[in-house]
């Protein structure tokens, strides 16, 4: 009799929400609880600097406020933003997870899945009657192992059958029900498999047991309700899909390529519509950037793009549903909000003390390029080129044409391998003293860094070798290393200033919220939830 295991997500929360959390600090009417701290600290700090954010955060927060900050469009809309992403989760626990029912049999086919095992001598067929012939030879006195030159499995056949040992997952189901009901070494089949016939003799076997199942069991319920509640999220999308006025611009992504930055037009480009809620490429470029790992590449491409594009409007589907069925009021998104709520109004406040700290004027650049002169210093250099190719005597005869009056970029073009660099005549730009002492590192190529550095300007280096193959360098003279002209790093020195007196201006308002407001601190408590 199967029994049936509820998933209720909301069934679990609500207990533990409904217990009144310990208050470790207030700031004005802000309560900072224990479980507010510790899910702080668990960002790695400890709870002293934890709290201390939380503190300051809260100070900036009430501090925006007053000044009518929550007013502020963007930060209506990065609320509201959240808001919907929090009903969205109460909605999914609500409606969704619920329905999701694993029955005990599921759960312990799950288990057994992985858990059983067999090693097997396996013959597999084209026909019933090919597989019924092979039966009656091997209980007439053939060996089965003999009989796998004839299986259909080309590896199977050389190994004479022999499978070594696989899990009841990765065999055919009807192969895996006879496999796990016969005895070791008896004979099993003619079996009709999902394509063919097969034969198997059980050389070994090994059966989970109940120990096993129970010691699994709430990982393998954990793996079912997540896995349960995607295909039944899936499903329900399914039917709001169908009302929903989605528009997607895939040829502006198909546009983009590979490329994640943009220009102000094309950041601001909208990408979807869903309902009339509009998201624009600068929505997702965050995401573009994670998943291509921060470069260009075939993870940033536009099917990529296209993928992200298509989850969040599925979850704003979801959002837009949960709202009108009022889950944006529920006791869950009214416990979770105000916490994120402080979070983007300290940001926003943060934010416009950044924006009232005045620019740099010139006199204090100019004196800051003079006073960390040491710190912009052009290294030496030289720009250099490269050929390389398969063979040690391939480089010698290069290194000949080139002596004998060819210019190294044609001979590059000509013979070799790197066909990007080639292209350009060998071109390999400028090359500072730093890439070639990292060069010369471990894990790099002693041999090129040494043809880079000792090679006369002008000249063909002798052949040396890499991983790529053997190389002929040439380079150009030195320039010597040198002061970077203020000019040229006038924007950095600008950031660096301001940011300084960011610094300054944040800590100088926060001291004076601090003066202010009223702070209590449950010093017992806090020591008690440390230990």
């Amino acid at each position: 009799m199967r029994t049936a295991i509820v998933l209720s997500l909301v069934a679990v929360a609500q207990p533990l929400a409904a217990r009144a959390e310990p208050v470790i600090a207030r700031v004005g009417g802000v309560a900072i609880t224990r479980a507010d701290l510790a899910s702080r600290a668990g960002d790695g700090r400890d709870e002293g600097t934890a709290l201390r954010a939380m503190i300051e955060e809260a100070l900036l927060s009430q501090e925006a406020s007053r000044l009518g900050l929550p007013g502020d469009p963007e930060v209506k809309a990065a609320i509201e933003g959240q808001r919907s992403r929090l009903a969205e989760e109460a909605f999914t626990e609500a409606e969704i997870s619920t329905a999701v029912k694993i029955a005990e049999e599921d759960l312990r086919g799950m288990y057994h899945d992985t858990a059983d095992s067999a090693r097997l001598v396996l013959v597999k067929v084209a026909t019933a009657e090919d597989a019924l012939a092979i039966v009656e030879r091997v209980r007439a006195g053939a060996d089965l192992a003999a009989e796998a030159h004839r299986s259909l499995d080309p590896r199977a056949a050389a190994a004479r059958g022999d499978t070594g040992v696989m899990l009841r997952a990765q065999m055919d189901p009807a192969l895996a029900k006879a496999v796990f009901g016969a005895r070791v070494g008896e004979l099993v089949g003619p079996l009709q498999l999902s394509l063919g016939w097969a034969v198997a003799r059980v050389v070994e076997k090994r059966v989970g047991d109940d120990a096993g199942f129970e010691s699994k069991r709430a990982s393998l319920l954990d793996h079912a309700r997540r896995q349960g509640t995607t295909f039944a999220r899936r499903h329900f999308l399914s039917h709001l899909s169908k009302s929903a006025k989605v528009d997607i611009d895939k040829q502006f992504l198909d546009g983009l390529g590979s490329r994640i930055e943009g220009s102000p037009a094309e950041m601001a480009h909208r990408v979807a519509t869903v309902n009339g809620r509009v998201l624009r490429y600068r929505d997702i470029v965050g995401d573009v950037r994670r998943v291509a790992g921060g470069g260009a590449g075939h993870l940033s491409g536009p099917a990529v793009k296209s993928q992200i594009v298509e989850t969040v409007v599925d979850s704003w589907i979801l959002q837009q549903e949960a709202l009108r069925r009022g889950f944006g009021e529920s006791a869950y998104v009214k416990r979770a909000l105000p916490p994120l709520e402080r979070s983007i109004l300290a940001a926003a406040m943060t934010e416009r003390i950044r924006a009232e700290v005045p620019p740099p004027r010139d006199p204090e650049i100019r004196e800051y390029h003079e006073r960390n002169s040491a710190r912009f210093v052009q290294p030496a250099s030289r720009t250099c080129a490269h050929l390389v190719v398969k063979s040690r005597a391939d480089a010698d005869r290069a290194i000949a044409r080139i002596r004998r009056g060819e210019s190294f970029a044609d001979v590059a073009r000509a013979v070799s391998m790197d066909a990007q660099t080639a292209r350009a005549g060998g071109d390999l730009g400028t090359v500072t003293d730093g890439q070639i002492d990292a060069l010369a590192g471990a894990g790099g190529s002693p041999a090129l860094a040494a043809a880079i550095r000792e090679t006369p300007p002008g000249r063909p280096s002798g052949p040396a070798q890499s991983r790529s193959g053997w190389h002929v360098i040439q380079c150009g003279p030195v320039t010597p290393a040198h002061p970077t002209p203020l000019e040229q790093v006038r924007d950095a020195i600008v950031q660096n200033l301001r940011e300084d007196r960011f610094q300054v201006a944040l800590a100088a308002r926060i001291r004076d919220l601090r003066a202010r407001a009223a702070i209590e601190i449950d010093e017992a408590g806090l020591a008690r939830s440390a230990k």
